[in-house]
């Protein structure tokens, strides 16, 4: 009895095991989990953190900066002053030098040291790019959550295309063995051929080997969607909870969104808007870098001396300043960046234009080709119920005697063929949708 109990409790535990494993999703869950752990795009999140740090930096150059410092000294010789000899004898020659040995054996001091910027467009420019350079971040950011969508949703599409495919090949195999049953029965009762019962043979090898194949996709197609997930776990444990009825749906109108509105909602526009205001930024900030700058300093200290270390005598030191830093010759540095950065910007002029002239045939070519898709899905989906129509009638005058295995197997392949056109039509829909979408920069 005990080991009844053991025994069932150990398959219950087995179960549950191999259900936690399993994860299951719908399409949107599967773009939220790759959002949440693909690496790719958490390198993108995290080039974005960085650029934050970096706009705090660079405002911090703008910020007064205070420096503590002591320093003590044993003088172990100390120095030799070359002094005129009236110094200390007045009746010395007047070109006559002599020297002095002056100072102490211990010095000690202590000091705040207070620099701060008033007038530095260099480093406001500075401040300028950083921001512009987190903009660029975020805009790039954007652009590889667009683009990770599109590759979830792509694979997942796939999965599901494979899953119907494998079920079909399923369903072609099982008629094929039925129909070699069948045909073996008729031979052993002398009513059918021995080529007839091997054509029948060889058409269940050929689904079996099809089978495997749509099996083999499914596992690729699988792998492929766990890498864009960052899914750390056994391929073969992800299930899908939609199904190609619910992916494909029931809107059938595609309206373009307006050149501009289209133009401004990509986000592969507003990456490259970014990079032109970065390069902007970084053109003023290195014109602004030949500006003067002011800045205010102070310094606070005292100052210790004895040739005993117990006996140091400390004397104040302090004093304020202003500081004007004016470049006076760095233009044959500067004029060739300057130049560089200028050419940056016509670059990302062209390539402006560029990506408005391919938004415009992409608006043009992605709705052409959904609304060509929706009707050929329309079209599939009706020959696939004739051809049914045509195998079931079939197969009931074989079985009547009235129609000859190869009309069976030509209607099987008939039905076989219109499936897999259907099919791929879905497929072809779902893909065109996000194309569309993505070229109006809805995704």
């Amino acid at each position: 009895m005990n080991r009844i109990i053991t025994t069932f409790l150990t398959l219950c535990l087995c179960a549950t095991s191999i259900h936690a494993q399993t994860k299951q999703f719908t399409v949107q869950e599967a773009v939220s989990y790759a959002l949440s752990n693909n690496p790719a795009f958490r390198n993108a999140l995290v080039d974005e953190r960085i650029s934050e740090e970096k706009v705090k930096e660079a405002g911090n150059a703008l910020l007064p900066r205070l420096t503590g410092a002591i320093d003590t000294r044993y003088n172990t010789q100390l120095a030799t002053q070359v002094l005129p000899a009236r110094t200390f004898n007045p009746r010395a020659a007047e070109d006559e030098l002599t020297t002095a040995v002056f100072g102490t054996n211990w010095n000690a001091s202590a000091s705040l040291d207070l620099n701060a910027p008033i007038l530095d467009f260099g480093a406001s420019a500075g401040v300028e790019y950083a921001k512009a350079a987190q903009n660029l971040a975020s805009a790039n950011t954007a652009l590889s959550k667009n683009t990770l969508k599109l590759n979830v949703m792509r694979a997942y599409y796939a999965v599901v295309l494979n899953e119907e495919k494998l079920r079909q090949a399923e369903t072609t195999l099982s008629r094929n063995e039925n129909l070699y049953s069948n045909v073996q029965s008729k031979f052993q009762n002398a009513n059918a051929l021995k080529t007839e019962l091997n054509t029948a043979y060889l058409n269940v090898s050929n689904a079996k080997l099809q089978r495997q194949k749509a099996a083999d996709a499914l596992a690729v197609s699988r792998m492929n969607l766990a890498l864009q997930l960052g899914f750390e776990g056994n391929a073969a444990d992800i299930r899908l909870a939609d199904n190609l009825s619910n992916l494909l749906g029931n809107d059938t109108t595609f309206a373009n969104a307006s050149t501009d509105a289209a133009f401004e909602g990509r986000t592969d526009t507003r990456a490259e808007l970014a990079q032109r205001e970065m390069n902007v930024q970084s053109l003023q900030r290195i014109q602004k870098q030949n500006y003067p700058t002011l800045s205010g300093y102070g310094f606070l200290g005292t100052q210790g001396f004895a040739n005993d270390v117990s006996k140091l005598n400390f004397f104040p030191l302090s004093y304020l300043g202003l500081r004007v830093n004016v470049p006076i010759m760095d233009w044959f540095t500067r004029t060739p960046l300057v130049q560089q950065q200028a050419l940056q910007l016509d670059k990302n002029e062209n390539t402006l234009r560029s990506l408005r002239q391919t938004m415009q045939y992409e608006l043009s070519n992605t709705q052409t080709s959904l609304k060509n898709s929706l009707r050929a899905v329309q079209i599939q989906k009706e020959n696939i119920g004739i051809a049914e129509e045509v195998l079931s009638t079939t197969t009931t005058r074989f079985k009547q005697g009235q129609a000859t295995q190869q009309d069976v197997l030509n209607a099987e392949q008939t039905l076989r063929d219109t499936q897999g056109s259907y099919l791929q039509a879905v497929y072809d829909v779902l893909v065109a949708k996000l194309d569309w979408e993505k070229a109006n920069g809805r995704l």
